[in-house]
């Protein structure tokens, strides 16, 4: 497992890279290694995405699940998610679903 400590330098450098798409850059990424196979992978670059997230607002899980939601396989959606759900950040709501509701 990824020390949390490299979680956010990674999700710092994304955000200095990519701006407002760093969240959806990271989304892009995981999506890529979960279809090649790489769930470890996939699950390290949800958590960096859900550190993106909150770095830049306080609905950091819900932007997480949308990315998710746009961007992952029908078939693996539920399953990414609740690797996202795993490492909740400050500012989950569980009440909130991944459409925003």
């Amino acid at each position: 497992m990824i020390p949390e400590i490299d979680i956010w330098r990674v999700a710092n450098l994304m955000v200095t890279r990519y701006g407002e798409e760093a969240t959806l850059e990271g989304a892009t990424r995981a999506h890529e290694l979960a279809s090649e196979g790489d769930r470890a992978g996939a699950a390290t670059w949800l958590r960096i995405t859900n550190a993106i997230a909150q770095l830049g607002n306080t609905s950091a899980t819900r932007d997480a699940e949308r990315a998710v939601a746009a961007f992952a396989p029908a078939d693996k959606k539920d399953e990414i998610l609740m690797l996202l759900r795993l490492d909740k950040g400050p500012f989950w709501n569980s009440s909130q679903s991944a459409d925003g509701t």
